[in-house]
């Protein structure tokens, strides 16, 4: 079930996943391509408090580049709009060799988010290579994080 309206987890309600971890020894590595610096360094920071080891990237290209240069990564969380490789276009290139990594789209285009209302909120209708979708902006810490620990809990690090 994509998890895309708000709310989902409560108001002001900060939730920690119950990460699984025990596979690898390790946290779940997680990449986030975000072009805006101060997004990226905020949802970087919150993706280290709750147990994440975060992969930052600015753009779609360097996204993949860093994907493919770091084994074990479990999620993508990316902006839609972004230089060099939209959101969409990274989600494919990664779904291509590693379908079970986990993808969350997130956005503030108002077009994507038509589209996305348009086909009543089932990311897999607005691309096949999605597997969750967010409109800009998003509550973080209470919707994007439990997310991330229902993706990540049961995976191989």
């Amino acid at each position: 079930m994509a998890l895309a309206q708000r709310g989902h987890s409560g108001p002001n309600v900060k939730l920690m996943p119950d990460l699984d971890v025990s596979s690898g020894g390790g946290k779940p590595k997680v990449l986030l391509v975000e072009d805006n610096d101060k997004i990226r360094k905020l949802w970087g920071e919150s993706l280290e408090h709750y147990g994440f080891t975060p992969i930052l990237a600015s753009d779609g290209a360097e996204g993949l580049e860093r994907f493919r240069g770091e084994p074990g990564v479990q999620a993508v969380i990316t902006d839609y709009q972004t230089p060099r490789m939209n959101g969409l276009q990274l989600a494919e290139a990664i779904k291509q060799s590693s379908p079970d990594v986990g993808v969350i789209l997130a956005s503030g285009s108002s077009e994507l988010i038509s589209r996305f209302e348009a086909v009543e909120h089932d990311p897999k209708r607005l691309d096949p290579h999605i597997d969750h979708f967010f409109s800009k902006p998003v509550d973080f810490d209470n919707e994007i994080i439990p997310l991330l620990g229902e993706m990540t809990k049961n995976t191989s690090i």
